[in-house]
């Protein structure tokens, strides 16, 4: 479902409308409702995180107050996206850093915002990037398990730097079971594990396995 902070029927990214989804209603008869917690700045807004930290807990935290958290998946990014004006084009996580090198651009991670970022100039005008890596995940997937989420859901598989997949999420790394196409991590600890090498969850608090993320293919990915 798309994103809401509150019950309003604001706008989302200029034109769509979320406030189509009832999160009650819904919470009150799916089994998992998959909470889109990505793309708050992207085309048609202005440069941003595509998913900064304090959206991400507004977002976890309206789902919270009206989705049972054990039937709770949060979507997290693993893309980015580079601006110029208000055109977006999506990233693959290792496309922007592409771009940086290419450019000579010093990437930046914003700690507020719990993604990096990087500015350059392109045929004349200023281009923006902001992009997720392993510290944006794993700090997102922070906020599953603090909200007791049943698990998060990676958008989208391959789009990912090295370092998500495998990286641990806290102190201690625990072995991820990805036997049968699921993946359950034991002790109730995250460790983001790749299955069949496509699809990528993460459990962060004890209970049932977590369903294959994602199938329908990552965003375009870009490096111009």
């Amino acid at each position: 479902v798309m994103p809401r902070t509150d019950d309003t029927a604001r706008a989302w990214r200029g034109t769509l409308g979320p406030a189509v989804y009832d999160y009650r209603a819904l919470g009150a008869e799916a089994d998992v409702v998959r909470v889109m917690a990505y793309d708050q700045h992207a085309g048609r807004t202005r440069p941003g995180p595509v998913a900064g930290l304090p959206w991400v807990r507004a977002v976890a935290a309206y789902a919270a107050a009206t989705v049972p958290p054990e039937r709770v998946e949060l979507g997290v990014c693993t893309y980015g996206r580079a601006w110029s004006g208000r055109s977006a084009a999506s990233l693959t996580g290792p496309g922007a850093r592409s771009l940086a090198r290419r450019h000579g651009a010093r990437v930046r991670f914003d700690a507020a915002q719990a993604e990096s970022t990087f500015r350059y100039r392109a045929d004349g005008g200023p281009r923006t990037v902001w992009f997720c890596d392993a510290r944006s995940v794993a700090a997102r997937v922070r906020v599953a398990r603090q909200r007791g989420f049943r698990g998060v859901a990676l958008w989208a598989a391959g789009t990912e730097l090295p370092g998500v997949c495998g990286a641990p999420l806290t102190p201690h790394t625990h072995r991820a079971d990805t036997s049968g196409g699921r993946l359950a991590l034991r002790a109730g600890r995250g460790v983001l594990a790749q299955a069949h090498g496509a699809v990528h969850a993460a459990q962060p608090r004890r209970g049932p396995p977590v369903g294959p993320a994602h199938r329908n293919g990552p965003p375009t990915a870009s490096s111009a």
